[in-house]
């Protein structure tokens, strides 16, 4: 869960892109302020592993596009805000880069503590971002799985996939099984999906 120090200065997007706090401490700008990232679980990870390589099969090119693990994202260089998605797809010059300008597809895979704000917040800023074409919101705790996919100036949104189904994604031409995204992660096939986070409120 983001927490964020409002006993801290209000950073601009440069100021904090030259921050550095001597810690390890992943941090996101909101409107300004620092809000810090809590350390993700090794399941969390694990499944984060799986997307990079299952995207990373449609790349005609890895030196120019791939996926990357939490990418800083600047959603509007007119606003003091620098996000971090637990994924993202870019075919852009990363070298040199603190954030991804143009990311074409990005993935929160969601924590109890994280997911309210990912859907609430994250989401629609991420549908505002004219370069992303798809949207994955991913379990982490259990096997629940939903695309959000641009539509022209709209969004369609799949229906969540649980358990060893799978999900349609444009992006990768196909279906995506959830086995081939939970490998390894420990989170069961049969653990049935809480249903809380199937429409965000």
């Amino acid at each position: 869960m983001a927490r964020a120090f409002d006993d801290l200065p209000r950073l601009s997007l440069e100021e904090f892109l030259q921050f550095d706090d001597g810690t390890d401490i992943r941090y996101e700008l909101r409107d300004g302020w620092l809000h810090a990232m809590n350390p993700p679980r090794p399941g969390h990870n694990i499944i984060t592993t799986n997307i990079v390589k299952i995207w990373d099969r449609v790349s005609p090119d890895l030196e120019r596009c791939r996926s990357i693990v939490t990418p800083g994202l600047v959603i509007n260089v007119a606003r003091d805000d620098y996000y971090i998605p637990d994924v993202a797809y870019a075919c852009e010059q990363l070298a040199d880069a603190r954030y991804i300008k143009e990311p074409a597809v990005v993935a929160e895979v969601l924590s109890p503590s994280t997911e309210r704000d990912d859907m609430r917040t994250k989401l629609p800023l991420y549908a505002s971002v004219p370069s992303i074409m798809e949207i994955w919101l991913v379990g982490s705790r259990e096997r629940w799985v939903r695309v959000h996919v641009r539509q022209g100036d709209s969004w369609t949104v799949g229906l969540p996939a649980t358990g060893s189904g799978s999900v349609e994604s444009r992006f990768l031409g196909g279906p995506v099984l959830l086995d081939d995204i939970y490998r390894g992660s420990g989170v069961p096939a049969d653990m049935p999906a809480r249903g809380h986070h199937l429409q965000p409120d």
